[in-house]
């Protein structure tokens, strides 16, 4: 795939309500994340994915803040911060860890803006589905924790910070509240 269309593909998956979202992501504006990008012929090696990740997770929870830093040349640096808001590490300081609440603080920056594919019914993953699923058995780094992100978006998967509870609550809250004794089911 190439990066322009892996791009247009992100840019379906987020939807601003009541306007029209910006779509700001080129192949240029990659070299504001990894250095050289267009001068290395547009090879995206891995550790580029993983920074160029983290950058689309920006675009996904707030295209706007992303298109702005990316007009201004400062989509790196927003990166830089956006890291630093969900972990508490900087970048540049190593890999820091992801835990479950920056995972869950990820997703529930999503929400507003990123639309999954309703063509079918589908389970939303947790935050805790997404560590379980890259089980590496260690700490969660977050640059991988960005590239499951960007999968699953790419995938149009549901994706939300919390997950429901089972059916069964729902049902015995209601028995619980309202009491068994005074509902029926009638069939009609």
């Amino acid at each position: 795939m190439s990066v322009r269309s892996f791009f247009k593909l992100l840019e379906k998956r987020v939807q601003c309500p009541g306007v029209s979202c910006e779509k700001c992501l080129s192949v240029q504006s990659v070299d504001q994340l990894v250095g050289n990008f267009t001068s290395t012929g547009g090879l995206l090696h891995n550790e580029g994915f993983f920074r160029v990740a983290a950058g689309c997770c920006l675009y996904l929870g707030s295209p706007s803040e992303a298109c702005s830093a990316v007009r201004a040349g400062r989509w790196g640096d927003e990166t830089d911060h956006f890291i630093h808001e969900i972990t508490g590490y900087d970048h540049g300081d190593g890999h820091g860890d992801m835990e479950s609440s920056g995972i869950e603080t990820l997703l529930h920056n999503l929400k507003k803006h990123y639309k999954p594919d309703q063509q079918y019914d589908q389970h939303c993953l947790t935050g805790q589905d997404i560590l379980e699923e890259m089980n590496d058995g260690g700490p969660h780094n977050m640059d991988v924790v960005f590239g499951y992100i960007v999968y699953h978006a790419l995938r149009g998967d549901c994706m939300t910070a919390r997950a429901l509870p089972e059916e069964d609550y729902f049902l015995d809250f209601i028995f619980n509240s309202f009491g068994s004794d005074n509902i029926t089911i009638h069939g009609t």
